[in-house]
């Protein structure tokens, strides 16, 4: 495999590095709005390895809004607690197979607008 710009490239896809997932894995529970900033931007980074990032991430958006009240409830614990685990898993994001059909798949709500382009890869649709 090969390391390049926060990534693993390998012969099946890319991963996040171990390194870089290690250190999600490692963020403590924001505290304020600059942990929260932190936070969001470091999985920001990875956020196409996450199907429906900006529904999972908006919990945590809506704190940084300019004029919002800091409080951290069960729905921002959840929302970073999800994406952490997400970010954890290490996900693959497979090479594209030309011989194989694509789906593509959206989704739209008033918290997020996101799209992902899917192949079966045997065992069921994959990113």
């Amino acid at each position: 495999s090969l390391e390049y710009l926060g990534h693993e490239l390998g012969c099946d896809g890319v991963r996040p590095l171990e390194r870089l997932v290690a250190a999600v894995r490692k963020f403590p529970q924001p505290k304020d709005e600059t942990e929260v900033k932190r936070f969001v931007h470091l999985a920001g980074y990875y956020r196409r390895f996450i199907s429906g990032f900006g529904s999972h991430i908006a919990p945590l958006t809506k704190l940084l809004l300019k004029g919002s009240i800091w409080e951290w409830t069960t729905t921002q614990q959840t929302a970073f607690s999800a994406v952490k685990k997400i970010l954890t898993t290490r996900p693959l994001l497979a090479y594209p197979n030309f011989s194989v059909s694509f789906r593509l798949e959206t989704d739209a709500s008033k918290t997020g607008l996101g799209s992902c382009l899917m192949q079966d890869g045997g065992s069921g649709w994959r990113l």
